[in-house]
């Protein structure tokens, strides 16, 4: 582990275990999509439905923004399983590191630390969003960073430096994606399909945005158990 993680690391984790209520409060936060991707998603559709003279590109700059979850976590995924594992401070013997009040001793023992997904989406987001307004940008990339991060810091799931790789991916992905789309027709028809066919069109994008705030836990756990069979 380099001195940064350690460093970092030790401050936060001299908290752990003397205040119980701030202890599950943290891990509260971790486990709550809600608090977590609900606040981003609920941005989102701020967006969708701001008025404004380019209300059009606006949203399908939002369209672009749904596609690129879906590739930045499949790109996450991926580089965690490709990458050299790394274990998570919280499972590192190596370190004296003390678990908070709440936290399950193996919770995603066997799961890679780098990248850290969460930033990697919840960045990407954050990163999409202050495309289109620099103030609701700033804001989720504060809450990305107090209120997703920190937390899992704190519980001992990741290193800092796996939030700095998840975020770079995630930024990244969106800063090239959104060129590449920007003249794709894809996102021309899908937002055109919310006038057309209203009925249709919000209640699909309602579930995608919703499986976004949970970060696909619900898809991935069905395709799992799909797969246990064969």
């Amino acid at each position: 582990m380099n001195r940064f993680d350690q460093w970092v690391l030790q401050q936060l984790n001299g908290f752990a275990g003397h205040y119980p209520q701030l202890d599950y409060g943290i891990y509260l936060l971790s486990i709550n999509s809600l608090m977590k991707g609900g606040v981003l998603m609920l941005i989102l559709w701020w967006l969708w439905f701001r008025e404004r003279p380019d209300q059009q590109q606006q949203r399908e700059t939002v369209v672009q923004l749904i596609i690129l979850s879906f590739v930045v976590m499949v790109l996450a995924r991926v580089s965690a399983k490709v990458l050299p594992f790394r274990v998570r401070p919280m499972h590192n013997s190596e370190i004296d590191f003390i678990l908070p009040y709440g936290m399950e001793p193996r919770a995603l023992e066997g799961w890679s630390a780098f990248p850290s997904d969460h930033a990697a989406l919840f960045y990407a987001l954050s990163a999409g969003i202050f495309l289109l307004s620099y103030r609701a940008g700033l804001f989720a990339l504060l809450y990305s960073t107090l209120m997703i991060m920190l937390p899992r810091l704190y519980l001992g799931l990741h290193h800092p430096t796996d939030i700095v790789g998840g975020a770079l991916l995630g930024i990244i992905v969106v800063w090239v994606g959104c060129r590449l789309l920007k003249g794709w027709s894809l996102p021309r028809w899908f937002v055109s399909q919310g006038e057309v066919r209203p009925h249709w069109f919000y209640p699909g994008v309602f579930l995608l945005t919703f499986q976004i705030a949970d970060m696909f836990n619900g898809s991935r756990a069905l395709v799992g158990y799909l797969f246990s069979f064969g």
